[in-house]
C-alpha cells in the first residue's frame, strides 16, 4: 500500500507526480494491478491519468475507490492457468 498524502494530493503537487510516475514504472515492469482509493471520482481519475501518462504504450489496469485515506494498493496477478 502506498499512501496518498492530503495535501500534495489537492495541491497536484510535482512531488506526487513524480511518485506516481515511480510506481507506474513498478506497475508495468511487475505486471501489476491497481486499486486507487481517493477522496473523490475526479480526484482518483487524475491519479490514474498520471499513472497512465507515466508509461506510454502500456494500459494501466485497476479501479477506482472512493474513501479516505487516499492510497494506492498493488495487487499482484494470480498465478493462472498452467
Amino acid at each position: 500500500m502506498i499512501g496518498l498524502p492530503a495535501g500534495e494530493l489537492a495541491a497536484r503537487s510535482a512531488g506526487l507526480v513524480e511518485q506516481l510516475q515511480r510506481v507506474a514504472g513498478r506497475i508495468r515492469s511487475e505486471q501489476l494491478r491497481v486499486i486507487i482509493v481517493a477522496r473523490s471520482d475526479a480526484e482518483g481519475r487524475w491519479v490514474y491519468q498520471q499513472l497512465r501518462e507515466a508509461v506510454p504504450g502500456y494500459r494501466v489496469r485497476g479501479d477506482i475507490k472512493v474513501g479516505n485515506p487516499a492510497k494506492l494498493i498493488l495487487i499482484k496477478p494470480s498465478g493462472g492457468a498452467p
